[in-house]
């Protein structure tokens, strides 16, 4: 899936080339800071990843690393939300620490990707990085869901 949002929140939505089962989250400069600071850190980022977060793109693997199911975006919590078991991530592929989050080992899976000097993007979905271990809301380097509660 694709997504666009100018407010810096990112949204996931209607279809693109993209990759079928890729989520395509867009923010805002801003709002990346704290978590590009902190995937610095992260030796699971390579450089195409940071480069992506940089430039304000996440590519997340379409699939919780539970189990395989699709990890759709929940509108109400503004997170992916796994409808199988109950993993729940935040908007950056972040995965919340803690047995009320659901059962995923790990944060959402990575694509690669680069963009060439016409602007073009290219997406590298023969390669995926594992996600990082998950993070305690509250903790720098998760978004805090915006509801309690969300869609599963």
């Amino acid at each position: 899936m694709f997504g666009s949002s100018g407010s810096g929140r990112g949204s996931t939505a209607g279809a693109a080339s993209a990759g079928a089962g890729t989520n395509l989250t867009i923010y805002g400069a801003a709002s990346l800071k704290g978590a590009l600071e902190k995937a610095k850190k992260v030796s699971a980022y390579t450089p195409p990843i940071l480069a992506g977060m940089e430039q304000g793109y996440v590519f997340l693997y379409q699939k919780c690393v539970h189990l395989g199911c699709r990890v759709p975006n929940c509108p109400t919590s503004q997170w992916f939300e796994c409808p199988c078991h109950g993993s729940r991530y935040d908007r950056l592929g972040i995965k919340a620490a803690g047995p009320q989050y659901g059962p995923a080992p790990r944060s959402m899976d990575r694509f690669s990707a680069t963009v060439d000097g016409a602007g073009i993007l290219t997406l590298d979905t023969g390669k995926i990085t594992l996600g990082p271990l998950p993070v305690a809301v509250g903790q720098p380097g998760i978004i805090p869901p915006r509801t309690p509660t969300g869609c599963i």
